[in-house]
């Protein structure tokens, strides 16, 4: 399901709840861009790299926020919930 999907539209003011979202392609972008690839060949073995040395400890964390974020939705019958996430936006060890 993505934002132009035709099978499945995306609702209007659909909240990205996604740890994805709020830390994985950041950081991953970061560690793939540090200097400009030289050719795709070079951006895909970035990319992979960069999922091969995820920590588990990052990966526990985002889930972790992953879970309050959901439980916030949850305590306010999922409408908008804002929210200051600067709490959450440490997922390095």
């Amino acid at each position: 399901m993505g934002r132009r999907s035709w099978n499945l539209p995306w609702p209007p003011y659909s909240p990205d709840l996604t740890s994805c979202d709020f830390f994985l392609w950041g950081y991953i972008k970061s560690i793939v861009y540090r200097t400009q690839p030289q050719n795709l060949d070079e951006l895909q073995a970035r990319i992979q790299d960069a999922f091969d040395n995820l920590l588990q400890e990052m990966i526990d964390r985002a889930i972790e926020c992953y879970e309050r974020r959901l439980q916030r939705c949850i305590d306010v019958d999922g409408r908008n919930v804002e929210q200051n996430y600067a709490d959450e936006g440490n997922f390095l060890p």
